[in-house]
């Protein structure tokens, strides 16, 4: 097994205006999507690589409790301007780690928490995040030491 991770859903409460919060922020257009118990909008992807979408339905709460996604961009700086502007609300950074990349931590416009990451730390290298949860730092400016994983 390559891959342990096959697919992810971000629960939302309002899809107009998460799908918005998302395109906006990231540059990218998710598909609407149906499924019998929710509505989707997914997140381009090219197979085998895994991938997600935007999720509405009765079993479907947002909140800062569950895991946390982390969401390549070439703007993490971008990303988390655009994020603050639409209701969503920075945590911490963007935090450069060494030999890793550059990460910053929001939260979303439906409450969710979310990790983007730079595709690069400057010399091409792949940004590793299963490297990142040897950092650690304050989680959203002033509250409690973690561990980011």
């Amino acid at each position: 097994m390559n891959n342990i991770m096959s697919w992810f859903e971000i629960p939302v409460r309002d899809m107009a205006r998460a799908t918005a919060f998302y395109e906006g922020m990231l540059g990218i257009t998710l598909r609407p999507e149906e499924k019998p118990d929710a509505g989707l909008a997914v997140f381009p992807y090219q197979e085998p690589a895994p991938g997600g979408a935007l999720t509405q339905g009765q079993d479907f709460t947002p909140g800062t409790d569950g895991p946390v996604i982390y969401l390549v961009t070439d703007d993490v700086e971008g990303a988390v301007a655009w994020a603050c502007r639409q209701g969503g609300r920075r945590c911490f950074g963007p935090l450069a780690l060494e030999g890793i990349g550059t990460i910053a931590r929001i939260i979303d416009s439906e409450g969710n928490r979310m990790i983007f990451c730079g595709n690069s730390v400057g010399s091409g290298r792949e940004v590793s995040p299963s490297l990142m949860w040897k950092q650690k730092i304050r989680c959203c400016n002033s509250g409690p030491w973690c561990y980011l994983f």
